[in-house]
């Protein structure tokens, strides 16, 4: 991936941001006052050393010259306890995001297959990802792909 490309999908992140900024959620304060720029070069390095990592993919999709989504996915341990399951590592879609006018096209489903490839290569069995519960587009589209909720986190301030 080339530093245009970084900084592209970069800027498909700060959208994507803005989004989860927009569902006023209380974990998502600190968007309200975030900095474009510094929140641009953190995910630019973060990007940069997952590229690196042979653990991570990442995935983008040009249509019409331009980037318009990109995938990252990573194998990470599992979250249930060894005691309780024999699943010891599973593949993770930390970030996805398509732009709106490229949406319902097939976009995010070709890069899902693709994470699912590099996933089965290395031997995971299984894919978790993980979404707000107010982001009805991304519940959608995942639901669409075929992901069930298996576990379901709550909050309660103190």
């Amino acid at each position: 991936m080339s530093s245009a490309d970084i900084a592209a999908v970069s800027k498909l992140f700060l959208l994507q941001a803005v989004h989860v900024k927009n569902l006023e959620d209380v974990y998502c304060d600190n968007l309200s006052i975030f900095n474009e720029s510094e929140l641009l070069n953190n995910f630019k390095n973060q990007l940069s050393e997952l590229l690196n990592n042979p653990d991570t993919i990442t995935l983008i999709s040009i249509e019409n010259n331009q980037i318009a989504g990109f995938l990252i996915g990573t194998i990470i341990p599992c979250r249930v306890p060894g005691f309780l399951s024999n699943i010891e590592k599973v593949g993770y879609l930390d970030e996805a995001y398509v732009l709106p006018e490229y949406r319902q096209k097939g976009i995010l489903k070709a890069m899902e297959e693709s994470a699912l490839c590099f996933f089965r290569e290395q031997n995971i069995k299984y894919v978790e990802l993980n979404f707000f519960d107010a982001n009805d587009s991304a519940k959608k589209s995942w639901e669409a792909l075929g992901y069930k909720i298996y576990m379901e986190y709550a909050r309660n301030p103190i």
